[in-house]
């Protein structure tokens, strides 16, 4: 998978979050901060949803990276997602359990279905490739969900991120993480939140760096994805504590934000006293 050879650089756009309804112009979203060590460029002039990037290219400078192929889950992504799975160690697929990784059977229907709910744009998810492997699995979960709390309305999907075991320290997840902010400000989303296993230090250290603060700690059922609801939870075998992180857009609502998620910490906390 490679760049169409027409692409240029792209200019780089403010950081002004545009109406829900704006569309994705290819490469403008790259607005990062570590400008000098990455160069995003436009793959043509077509407008495309949050939900259906095309191919991206991208280049990390001085970590023997070459050239980055960035873009949205699509539909017959089935196979893709599988090939990502063998990229990640049992620890890794430990750390990272939206799939049942081990039950290829149930897998498949479970990629099937994160697929279209990306399509369809409730979560958005993406896949980065590097000669022409899957090599990074990132994605927002309930892109267009919404809680009520104390007669506000409040935006704040789920952020969840692996990069294949051989690929470590390249700066690829920084690099997703800083993709999915720009793309939650675009959402006009109040936060974004994630968890990480505790013993998962290295994560939690690149969390912070991107401007995530721990807020405590999120009981998680394992083998689904975020978006399931509490009520379908509740038949999970296996749950795990973790670090409860959140990067906050919408600074005048920090303090509902934070409530609403401590909330949800005691809420889990509960499940199986329910």
């Amino acid at each position: 998978m490679s760049c169409s050879t027409g692409c240029t650089p792209s200019s780089i756009s403010g950081r002004v979050a545009p109406p829900p309804s704006a569309t994705y112009a290819c490469g403008t979203v790259l607005n990062l901060e570590n400008k000098k060590s990455l160069e995003a460029y436009r793959c043509g002039g077509e407008i495309h949803g949050l939900n259906a990037i095309p191919e991206i290219c991208l280049r990390l400078h001085n970590r023997g990276i070459e050239e980055l192929i960035l873009r949205s889950l699509r539909q017959g992504d089935e196979v893709n997602l599988e090939r990502f799975g063998s990229e990640l160690g049992p620890s890794s697929k430990e750390l990272f359990s939206p799939y049942p990784w081990m039950d290829r059977s149930r897998a498949w229907d479970v990629f099937t279905a994160a697929i279209g709910r990306s399509v369809e744009g409730i979560d958005l998810a993406y896949l980065v490739f590097h000669e022409g492997l899957p090599v990074a699995h990132f994605v927002l979960w309930g892109a267009k969900g919404q809680h009520k709390f104390r007669e506000l309305t409040l935006r704040i999907p789920t952020l969840g991120l692996a990069v294949a075991d051989r690929l470590h320290n390249r700066g690829i997840g920084r690099l997703c993480v800083q993709f999915l902010q720009e793309v939650a400000q675009q959402l006009q989303a109040d936060a974004l939140e994630l968890t990480a296993a505790m013993q998962n230090c290295i994560a939690a250290r690149l969390y912070a760096a991107c401007d995530f603060q721990e807020i405590g700690t999120l009981r998680i059922p394992l083998g689904v994805d975020p978006s399931t609801s509490l009520v379908e939870c509740k038949g999970i075998g296996t749950w795990r504590e973790e670090r409860h992180m959140v990067y906050t857009l919408a600074t005048e609502r920090a303090w509902v934000v934070r409530d609403y998620l401590l909330c949800k910490e005691l809420e889990h906390a509960a499940i199986d006293r329910v």
